[in-house]
Protein backbone atom coordinates (compact mmCIF):
# COMPACT_ATOMS: atom_id res chain seq x y z
CA UNK A 1 0.00 0.00 0.00
CA UNK A 2 0.86 3.34 -1.26
CA UNK A 3 2.20 5.77 2.29
CA UNK A 4 2.57 9.33 1.71
CA UNK A 5 6.33 10.07 2.77
CA UNK A 6 7.60 6.71 2.74
CA UNK A 7 8.97 6.46 -1.28
CA UNK A 8 10.36 10.20 -0.90
CA UNK A 9 12.00 8.76 2.09
CA UNK A 10 13.39 6.37 -0.05
CA UNK A 11 14.84 7.97 -2.60
CA UNK A 12 16.65 10.20 -0.25
CA UNK A 13 18.10 7.03 1.70
CA UNK A 14 19.61 6.06 -1.77
CA UNK A 15 21.31 8.82 -2.29
CA UNK A 16 22.70 9.37 0.78
CA UNK A 17 24.25 6.47 0.14
CA UNK A 18 25.34 6.88 -3.64
CA UNK A 19 26.88 9.89 -2.11
CA UNK A 20 28.66 8.43 0.62
CA UNK A 21 30.22 5.95 -1.72
CA UNK A 22 31.50 8.47 -3.93
CA UNK A 23 32.89 10.22 -1.06
CA UNK A 24 34.47 6.89 0.17
CA UNK A 25 35.99 5.94 -2.94
CA UNK A 26 37.81 9.86 -3.45
CA UNK A 27 39.10 9.15 0.18
CA UNK A 28 40.38 6.41 -1.01
CA UNK A 29 42.07 7.54 -3.89
CA UNK A 30 42.78 10.67 -1.84
CA UNK A 31 44.61 8.52 0.58
CA UNK A 32 46.67 6.55 -2.18
CA UNK A 33 47.77 9.17 -3.58
CA UNK A 34 49.56 10.73 -0.63
CA UNK A 35 51.22 8.03 0.12
CA UNK A 36 52.50 7.69 -3.29
CA UNK A 37 53.68 11.35 -3.07
CA UNK A 38 55.25 11.03 0.49
CA UNK A 39 56.58 7.94 0.47
CA UNK A 40 60.38 7.86 0.06
CA UNK A 41 61.28 6.43 -3.47
CA UNK A 42 62.89 2.21 -3.18
CA UNK A 43 66.68 2.80 -4.58
CA UNK A 44 67.39 -0.50 -6.83
CA UNK A 45 71.11 -1.14 -6.30
CA UNK A 46 72.28 -3.30 -9.53
CA UNK A 47 76.44 -4.59 -9.24
CA UNK A 48 78.61 -2.99 -11.31
CA UNK A 49 79.52 -4.04 -15.06
CA UNK A 50 82.53 -6.83 -15.55
CA UNK A 51 83.83 -6.18 -19.20
CA UNK A 52 86.57 -7.77 -20.65
CA UNK A 53 87.99 -5.61 -23.63
CA UNK A 54 88.40 -7.81 -26.73
CA UNK A 55 91.92 -7.55 -28.38
CA UNK A 56 92.67 -10.10 -31.15
CA UNK A 57 96.60 -9.07 -30.33
CA UNK A 58 96.66 -10.39 -26.72
CA UNK A 59 95.48 -13.66 -27.50
CA UNK A 60 96.89 -16.81 -26.17
CA UNK A 61 100.11 -18.00 -28.30
CA UNK A 62 99.69 -21.18 -30.65
CA UNK A 63 102.00 -24.41 -29.55
CA UNK A 64 103.94 -25.01 -32.71
CA UNK A 65 104.95 -28.54 -32.96
CA UNK A 66 107.69 -29.65 -35.81
CA UNK A 67 109.86 -32.65 -36.26
CA UNK A 68 112.48 -31.62 -34.50
CA UNK A 69 111.55 -28.67 -32.39
CA UNK A 70 108.72 -27.08 -30.61
CA UNK A 71 107.92 -23.39 -29.75
CA UNK A 72 104.93 -20.48 -29.77
CA UNK A 73 103.49 -18.39 -32.05
CA UNK A 74 101.44 -15.86 -31.77
CA UNK A 75 97.50 -16.32 -32.49
CA UNK A 76 96.41 -16.64 -36.37
CA UNK A 77 100.20 -16.79 -37.52
CA UNK A 78 100.79 -19.64 -39.99
CA UNK A 79 103.15 -21.69 -41.90
CA UNK A 80 103.73 -20.99 -45.43
CA UNK A 81 106.45 -23.09 -46.41
CA UNK A 82 108.26 -25.95 -45.74
CA UNK A 83 111.47 -27.08 -47.69
CA UNK A 84 114.48 -29.95 -47.29
CA UNK A 85 116.36 -29.09 -49.93
CA UNK A 86 119.18 -27.37 -49.51
CA UNK A 87 118.26 -26.51 -46.36
CA UNK A 88 116.22 -27.63 -43.56
CA UNK A 89 113.60 -24.77 -43.22
CA UNK A 90 110.37 -23.85 -41.49
CA UNK A 91 108.58 -20.64 -42.75
CA UNK A 92 105.29 -18.63 -40.44
CA UNK A 93 103.60 -15.63 -41.25
CA UNK A 94 101.34 -13.52 -39.40
CA UNK A 95 101.21 -10.31 -37.46
CA UNK A 96 99.16 -6.89 -39.11
CA UNK A 97 98.83 -7.23 -42.72
CA UNK A 98 100.85 -10.63 -42.55
CA UNK A 99 103.90 -8.27 -42.77
CA UNK A 100 106.11 -10.60 -40.46
CA UNK A 101 107.46 -13.84 -41.28
CA UNK A 102 110.18 -15.92 -39.57
CA UNK A 103 112.17 -18.58 -40.57
CA UNK A 104 113.72 -21.57 -38.86
CA UNK A 105 117.00 -23.36 -40.35
CA UNK A 106 117.78 -26.67 -38.82
CA UNK A 107 121.40 -27.89 -39.77
CA UNK A 108 122.77 -26.99 -43.45
CA UNK A 109 122.55 -23.45 -42.50
CA UNK A 110 122.97 -20.46 -45.12
CA UNK A 111 125.92 -19.53 -43.14
CA UNK A 112 126.64 -16.75 -46.34
CA UNK A 113 123.20 -15.20 -45.75
CA UNK A 114 123.54 -11.36 -44.90
CA UNK A 115 121.34 -9.30 -42.90
CA UNK A 116 120.57 -6.34 -42.27
CA UNK A 117 120.19 -6.65 -37.95
CA UNK A 118 121.68 -9.20 -35.80
CA UNK A 119 120.68 -10.89 -32.50
CA UNK A 120 123.26 -12.72 -30.88
CA UNK A 121 121.98 -16.24 -28.92
CA UNK A 122 123.68 -18.32 -26.41
CA UNK A 123 122.79 -21.17 -24.91
CA UNK A 124 121.90 -21.44 -21.35
CA UNK A 125 120.08 -24.84 -19.61
CA UNK A 126 119.27 -26.30 -22.87
CA UNK A 127 117.46 -22.96 -24.06
CA UNK A 128 117.93 -20.19 -25.80
CA UNK A 129 119.28 -16.87 -24.57
CA UNK A 130 119.13 -13.83 -26.80
CA UNK A 131 121.47 -10.54 -26.08
CA UNK A 132 120.44 -7.09 -27.44
CA UNK A 133 119.33 -6.31 -30.80
CA UNK A 134 121.28 -4.34 -33.23
CA UNK A 135 120.53 -1.47 -35.49
CA UNK A 136 120.53 -1.57 -38.99
CA UNK A 137 124.12 -2.18 -39.33
CA UNK A 138 124.82 0.63 -42.18
CA UNK A 139 124.35 3.14 -39.64
CA UNK A 140 127.36 1.77 -36.88
CA UNK A 141 129.36 0.48 -39.59
CA UNK A 142 131.53 3.17 -40.65
CA UNK A 143 132.28 4.82 -44.06
CA UNK A 144 135.71 3.33 -44.29
CA UNK A 145 134.64 -0.21 -44.13
CA UNK A 146 131.52 0.67 -46.07
CA UNK A 147 132.73 2.55 -48.89
CA UNK A 148 135.50 -0.20 -49.50
CA UNK A 149 135.99 -1.49 -53.36
CA UNK A 150 135.17 -5.19 -52.14
CA UNK A 151 132.05 -3.55 -50.11
CA UNK A 152 130.63 -1.46 -52.83
CA UNK A 153 131.27 -4.36 -55.69
CA UNK A 154 129.79 -7.43 -53.07
CA UNK A 155 127.09 -5.43 -51.34
CA UNK A 156 127.76 -7.11 -48.39
CA UNK A 157 130.46 -6.84 -45.02
CA UNK A 158 131.47 -8.72 -42.69
CA UNK A 159 130.48 -6.44 -39.58
CA UNK A 160 130.55 -7.18 -35.70
CA UNK A 161 128.05 -7.02 -33.00
CA UNK A 162 128.12 -7.61 -29.15
CA UNK A 163 131.43 -10.36 -29.79
CA UNK A 164 129.53 -11.99 -32.66
CA UNK A 165 129.91 -12.11 -36.24
CA UNK A 166 127.85 -11.75 -39.07
CA UNK A 167 127.38 -10.42 -42.79
CA UNK A 168 125.89 -6.77 -43.60
CA UNK A 169 123.32 -6.68 -46.35
CA UNK A 170 124.62 -2.77 -47.38
CA UNK A 171 122.81 -3.60 -51.12
CA UNK A 172 119.43 -4.22 -49.32
CA UNK A 173 120.07 -1.52 -46.28
CA UNK A 174 116.16 -0.53 -46.63
CA UNK A 175 115.32 -4.33 -46.04
CA UNK A 176 114.67 -4.64 -42.13
CA UNK A 177 115.87 -8.53 -42.21
CA UNK A 178 117.44 -9.70 -38.51
CA UNK A 179 119.29 -12.87 -38.18
CA UNK A 180 121.10 -14.61 -35.30
CA UNK A 181 124.67 -15.66 -34.41
CA UNK A 182 126.78 -16.24 -31.93
CA UNK A 183 130.46 -17.28 -30.50
CA UNK A 184 130.31 -20.49 -32.31
CA UNK A 185 130.03 -19.04 -35.94
CA UNK A 186 128.31 -16.64 -38.39
CA UNK A 187 124.80 -17.28 -38.46
CA UNK A 188 125.30 -20.15 -36.58
CA UNK A 189 124.04 -22.03 -32.69
CA UNK A 190 124.67 -25.14 -31.01
CA UNK A 191 121.82 -26.95 -29.62
CA UNK A 192 121.00 -30.21 -27.85
CA UNK A 193 117.84 -31.99 -27.78
CA UNK A 194 117.12 -34.48 -25.65
CA UNK A 195 115.56 -36.82 -28.42
CA UNK A 196 117.16 -35.94 -31.71
CA UNK A 197 120.28 -34.76 -30.40
CA UNK A 198 122.43 -31.50 -31.49
CA UNK A 199 121.35 -29.41 -34.20
CA UNK A 200 122.93 -25.87 -35.59
CA UNK A 201 120.11 -23.58 -36.12
CA UNK A 202 119.37 -20.44 -37.48
CA UNK A 203 116.79 -18.08 -37.58
CA UNK A 204 115.71 -14.63 -39.38
CA UNK A 205 112.70 -12.14 -38.90
CA UNK A 206 111.58 -9.89 -41.05
CA UNK A 207 109.29 -7.09 -40.27
CA UNK A 208 108.03 -4.95 -42.93
CA UNK A 209 105.45 -2.69 -40.96
CA UNK A 210 105.87 0.76 -40.67
CA UNK A 211 106.97 0.16 -36.66
CA UNK A 212 108.40 -3.16 -37.00
CA UNK A 213 108.14 -5.56 -33.31
CA UNK A 214 110.20 -7.44 -32.11
CA UNK A 215 108.44 -9.00 -29.31
CA UNK A 216 106.91 -11.85 -31.52
CA UNK A 217 110.34 -12.69 -32.67
CA UNK A 218 111.60 -12.96 -28.41
CA UNK A 219 108.77 -14.83 -27.89
CA UNK A 220 109.67 -17.37 -30.46
CA UNK A 221 113.04 -17.77 -29.01
CA UNK A 222 112.09 -17.87 -25.42
CA UNK A 223 109.93 -20.99 -25.87
CA UNK A 224 112.04 -22.86 -28.69
CA UNK A 225 113.16 -25.90 -27.42
CA UNK A 226 114.67 -29.26 -29.80
CA UNK A 227 113.61 -32.25 -28.91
Amino acid sequence: MYQLGKRARHHQLLIVAGVLLVLGGISFGTYKLLHLTLSPLETITNPPASTTPYSPEKLANSFVNETYFTTQLPFGWKRVSFQTSPNIMYTYQGGKANTQILSIYIDNLPTTLAVNRVLPLEVQGGRLVHGTLSDNCVDFLSPSILNTPQAQTKKVVDAKWQNVEFYCDIGNFQRNVTGTSSEAGINKLVLGGSTTGAHNVFFTYTDNGSSPDYSVFYSVLDSFKLK
